[in-house]
């Protein structure tokens, strides 16, 4: 008797905390990240003129003079982050040069923008501002965090590899990081109890663990990049992320799987490519797309998604053909909540979109 009381509290509690993600304030969500933080707006700051009233740093990784290449230039990108006054950082853009930067970067006060791949005066190197973390033992190659709120904060146009653990590692709230490859790292990217950061346009492939990794994050917008390659997942919706909008990315060719959902609910994936997310030697006809563990009564499977293309006509846990879905629940399962945790994903067109 006591035990089935404590069996009935226990799913009420579960119910209760799921319903409060359920409301929480979406129109703030809809308002912020799909308004002034889209992608309209990461297009003109790619425009940023330099001859506007805010303050300019410029960084160079060797220091020269005339124009496009100031004597006041750093050579290092920390250096020029250190040197910015905390009443004026958020009026404050740093240009970085075309060139390899061997450091890792803290970013904790509130600029307004890094971007990188600045060319010099007929420069041909087309290899772009390149940080690189190697044999410096740090565990991270960008560091993004508080105590100041960063709104609306973009680091735009690098290439960033070479760590033992993180590319990127967030744990900030709107954040925007646009047009970056990030690679032979541990984990790609990674977001921690952040919420309505924008990750737009990027290339995150060849890191030894997750492509992109989230935990306990909400509200955030993955659109238009590519994660493939990546040894172990795609994509880690790790313990309690909700609300996250995945659309326009290819997630590909990833060695155990595109998506691992654990403990994460009402993510919403639409219009990817999602396909060969498999070892190569596997003999497997097919790969595994999307594996959900879950736990709570069920309710953490509940993901939603439509117009994705898997590699092959109506995906399922039988098909032979195409990347399958996968559900491992850690509680006893009827065969209806089976149903509903693939019926978002049924029916799916045998389309490759044009992202």
């Amino acid at each position: 008797m006591r035990r089935g009381i404590l069996k009935k509290c226990y799913y009420f509690f579960i119910f209760v905390f799921f319903c409060g993600l359920l409301i929480a304030p979406i129109n703030n969500f809809s308002s912020n990240v799909m308004g002034i933080y889209n992608i309209k707006n990461i297009n003109s700051m790619k425009g940023l003129n330099k001859d506007n009233p805010e303050k300019i740093i410029y960084v160079d990784d060797k220091r020269g003079s005339g124009d496009g290449n100031p004597p006041e230039n750093y050579t290092k990108i920390e250096d020029a982050l250190n040197s910015i006054e905390d009443d004026n950082a958020s009026n404050t853009v740093v240009y970085v040069y075309n060139g390899t930067y061997k450091e890792s970067i803290t970013i904790s006060k509130p600029i307004k923008c890094l971007k990188g791949g600045i060319p010099y005066l007929n420069d041909t190197d087309k290899h772009g501002s390149i940080i690189d973390a190697t044999d410096l033992g740090e565990e991270y190659v960008v560091y993004i965090t508080g105590p100041t709120k960063k709104i609306g904060f973009n680091i735009d146009n690098f290439v960033i590899h070479n760590s033992h653990k993180n590319g990127i590692y967030i744990r900030d709230p709107e954040i925007i990081v646009s047009n970056c490859i990030i690679s032979n790292c541990a984990d790609g990217l990674v977001l921690t109890d952040t919420y309505h950061c924008n990750i737009l346009y990027n290339n995150i492939t060849n890191n030894s663990h997750y492509g992109i990794s989230l935990e306990q994050s909400y509200w955030n917008v993955f659109e238009h990049n590519n994660i493939s390659d990546n040894d172990y997942y795609g994509i880690c919706l790790n313990f309690i992320c909700s609300q996250n909008e995945f659309s326009n990315n290819i997630i590909s060719h990833n060695k155990i799987g595109g998506i691992f959902s654990i403990c994460s609910p009402f993510n919403n994936f639409e219009f990817n490519n999602i396909f060969n997310n498999k070892n190569p030697g596997d003999p497997k006809l097919h790969g595994l797309g999307l594996y959900i563990v879950c736990g709570f009564g069920g309710l953490c499977g509940l993901i939603k998604g439509k117009n994705n293309w898997w590699g092959a006509d109506a995906p399922s846990p039988l098909n032979d053909f195409g990347d399958e879905i996968r559900v491992n629940l850690q509680d006893p399962l009827s065969r209806w909540k089976e149903r509903l945790f693939f019926k978002p994903f049924s029916n799916e067109p045998n389309t490759i979109y044009d992202i």
